[in-house]
């Protein structure tokens, strides 16, 4: 990694001793650190060590004579900002756009198309309070990213999660961060609908959303700017960002609105299993009734769906997007041997509205040794076109996105 201009910022945290491992291995690579360090951390870290790591003098006042815009400056002058370690208390902070000191304004005038890495440090019971990961939740939508901390023996004696990464693990991610290159979005949907009938009954799918999660990864780990949108039970990426959970076909519909309404996405891989159908009404025995999750309706008498025709999501994503040019690639799984047949529903979905193109794959394809499931990808105006694997696949819909002819692509395996 070339050069680079890194904001260091250090919140009140015994593992405050870390971050002076992170500043010498950031300033052995060549990179140019400045610090800001609340008054907190610097009851954890002295100031001179600090000042010694970094070679630069240390940032502490939000209000210090004659530097008053410093936290408009440092937020410009910053490639990356890593706040390691970070309190329960500036994690709260964060959360809610606070800027009560140079740390939090500094953070809150940052420009989130810029990385911006956090590594908690607290109490295992302080990390797991609803309070503490509903304000994790936000900042990720904020476009953080968060180094989760890890198990160990804490400074006070119990032993959990909450003890900051290493620094190797967090100059990693800084790494990995200055990788998104290509300046490309790509919004990922995977999981299945549930829709609710009672409070113990639902209608779903057997979607695991493992191969959304799997392509999520991939395009992460080659560059892109990648977020996702999850089904509740569903396989979650190892690496990629998610920014929402969805249960119900509504759900889904919501959080796809409100993402590509919020900024400009390029592209939107449609993996999830969504549901044509949700309850409308529930016969038992003579009474009707509306689904609901806070009842359980008797099973003395027989029950009657009647259900009602979800809206076609895949085909209202255009409307939706900030991005005119918005490229949606639908997914479409079958299970039959016919091959006209398959071939026939791909078609349909193809030319659908709003659907550039379509990956189609067959459950009595996959394969057990491996798992590795033939997909086929078709697109308008060009030869359809089979690969072996979510490693091709992924490869595949790369150049799509990125406007390049699919016949461009390495050798593909039929």
């Amino acid at each position: 990694m070339s050069s680079k201009k890194i904001l260091i910022g250090i919140t009140g945290s015994i593992a405050a001793y870390k971050t002076a491992e992170l500043l010498s291995r950031l300033k052995k690579s060549g990179h140019e650190i400045e610090v800001i360090a609340t008054s907190s951390a610097l009851k954890f870290i002295g100031e001179a060590t600090l000042e010694g790591l970094s070679g630069r003098p240390i940032y502490k006042d939000l209000f210090e004579p004659g530097r008053m815009m410093d936290h408009i400056r440092l937020a410009r002058w910053a490639d990356a900002f890593v706040v390691a370690p970070l309190s329960a208390q500036h994690l709260s902070s964060l959360a809610r756009g606070e800027a009560h000191d140079l740390l939090s304004a500094t953070a809150l005038a940052y420009e989130r198309n810029k990385p911006f890495l956090v590594a908690p440090a607290m109490n295992t019971e302080m990390w797991n309070h609803p309070a503490t990961q509903e304000n994790a939740k936000l900042i990720r939508q904020y476009g953080a990213r968060i180094i989760e901390p890890s198990e160990g023996l804490l400074a006070c004696g119990e032993f959990g999660a909450g003890k900051m990464a290493e620094p190797e693990k967090i100059e990693s991610a800084l790494l990995e961060a200055f990788r998104v290159l290509k300046n490309i979005s790509v919004l990922f949907t995977f999981g299945g609908t549930r829709e609710v009938i009672d409070g113990v009954r639902a209608i779903t799918n057997t979607s695991t959303g493992q191969t959304g999660a799997e392509l999520a990864d991939l395009f992460h780990a080659s560059g892109f700017d990648v977020t996702s949108i999850a089904g509740t039970s569903s396989v979650m990426p190892r690496e990629a960002h998610v920014t929402a959970r969805f249960e119900t076909h509504a759900d889904l519909n919501d959080h796809l609105r409100e993402a590509l309404r919020a900024r400009p996405i390029q592209a939107v891989v449609h993996v999830a299993a969504v549901s044509d159908f949700s309850v409308e009404t529930i016969g038992v025995g003579e009474n009707t009734f509306s689904p609901s999750a806070e009842v359980k309706l008797s099973s003395d008498n027989r029950m009657v769906l009647q259900l009602k025709r979800n809206p076609k999501i895949v085909n209202l994503l255009k409307e939706y997007a900030r991005d005119l040019k918005l490229k949606v690639i639908a997914f479409k799984l079958t299970k039959s041997a016919d091959l006209r047949k398959r071939e026939e529903a791909s078609l349909k979905l193809l030319n659908s509205p709003g659907v550039d193109y379509v990956v189609h794959n067959d459950l009595s394809d996959a394969e057990q040794e491996g798992h590795r499931r033939q997909f086929t990808i078709y697109s308008k105006g060009q030869p359809a076109l089979a690969v072996k694997g979510t490693a091709d696949l992924a490869k595949l819909l790369m150049a799509l996105i990125e406007g390049e002819s699919p016949r461009r692509q390495p050798e593909v395996h039929a």
